[in-house]
């Protein structure tokens, strides 16, 4: 799927009420918040103005952090 038509999507989705699976971030070694799933999805809450971005975020391995990503997407 082309990228503007995904991130269109998404951004309607939001618009009219939904949900979208929180992004994936950790913390980087400079300590900095580093984005390990969800790009698209972080684009589409900027373009929107949204201030305040549903996360995943720990100390688990990438491993576990996905299987938190799967969980959740499969609700």
């Amino acid at each position: 799927i082309e990228y503007a038509i995904l991130i269109d999507k998404m951004k309607w989705k939001l618009q009219h009420g939904g949900t979208i699976t929180p992004i994936l971030v950790r913390r980087a070694k400079n300590g900095r918040w580093e984005v390990i799933d969800g790009h698209h999805r972080l684009v589409a809450y900027r373009e929107l103005g949204r201030k305040k971005i549903p996360v995943y975020y720990d100390n688990d391995t990438l491993a576990k952090l996905f299987d938190k990503v799967k969980t959740a997407e499969n609700m």
